[in-house]
């Protein structure tokens, strides 16, 4: 309590600032006005406290290592109130890319890894090495609770050492599972805002009983589109996060498909901003033109001139 107003107005002067003379008031609501405004832009969407009720990978880490190798990270999400998991198993299967393409094969020939988990956390992390340029598929399948769940994804990593990761035992072949794929051109590539994104299932398991997205861990407003028997198309709607010039944010997007055997089935992608959908025109223009000015100014504050031909 101070002057007579409760201690909740405080943070309200301090924006606003304490007198009429303060210069600085109106940059500090601007500020909050700003800051209202990016909040309201992440907590956007429908409120979802429901449990999730399927098993999928989430990029934790990827980074470069000091002898040239990549390091990459994810945990493994189970759902909420599982009480038995038998059987949990990890594969990834190692495509080396061909740089440059052999006989228009963009890959070499697959080798399958088995590999363990670590506890860390309360959450269940699978954690790679990778020395070679290549893309890794990733795969978890596990029966919980009586019921079959496979979790899936991919990423491109981009090694040099020339070193294989110590942990990882080659098997001869995946075990039989249901079979959950990414086609088209993201099946290679980051995925990207507002970039459709295929889901193939393969059609001899039967139709599913039913196919949903999961946005950031709630259900997403669009529902995917069925192309043709086993195949399902999705586009993530834009959003102000994914539409600022920054590489770094992304949105977790789950495929979900529940099939007619019972099994739960995810294909989990973290989905980057847009590359060539939001160029700032006339933000580069400006910059141009500031900096053309800025040099131009220089060179007469220094006493030359330019001459012309």
């Amino acid at each position: 309590m101070e002057n007579g107003l409760p201690d909740h107005f405080e943070v309200v002067r301090f924006f606003y600032g304490s007198d009429k003379s303060d210069g600085c008031g109106m940059i500090r609501i601007n500020l909050l006005i700003y800051l209202l405004m990016l909040f309201k832009a992440t907590a956007a969407g429908p409120a979802w406290t429901a449990e999730p009720d399927f098993m999928s990978w989430r990029l934790a880490e990827s980074r470069r290592v000091r002898d040239g190798g990549q390091a990459v990270e994810y945990e493994l999400k189970m759902p909420q109130g599982v009480r038995n998991i038998e059987k949990l198993e990890v594969f990834y299967v190692l495509r080396p890319w061909n740089l440059p393409a052999v006989a228009g094969q963009m890959f070499g020939p697959d080798e399958i890894y088995s590999q363990g988990l670590t506890n860390e956390a309360d959450s269940a992390r699978l954690k790679l090495y990778c020395g070679r340029l290549a893309r890794l598929d990733l795969l978890a399948g596990a029966i919980l609770d009586g019921r079959f769940y496979l979790a899936r994804t991919f990423q491109n990593v981009y090694g040099d050492s020339g070193r294989s990761d110590p942990g990882s035992r080659r098997v001869p072949a995946l075990p039989d599972w249901p079979a959950l794929d990414l086609a088209g051109g993201a099946a290679y590539y980051r995925a990207q805002a507002g970039e459709e994104l295929r889901f193939h299932l393969d059609p001899a398991r039967g139709a599913p009983v039913s196919v949903e997205v999961f946005e950031e861990g709630r259900p997403a407003e669009a529902r995917p589109a069925l192309l043709e028997e086993g195949l399902y198309s999705y586009s993530t709607p834009p959003y102000p996060l994914l539409s600022a010039p920054s590489y770094s944010v992304t949105r977790d997007m789950v495929f979900v498909a529940r099939t007619g055997e019972g099994a739960v089935l995810s294909y989990y992608l973290p989905v980057g901003r847009h590359r060539y959908g939001h160029v700032y025109l006339q933000a580069g223009l400006a910059t141009v033109a500031v900096t053309a000015a800025l040099a131009f100014l220089a060179v007469r504050l220094a006493g030359r001139s330019f001459k012309w031909r």
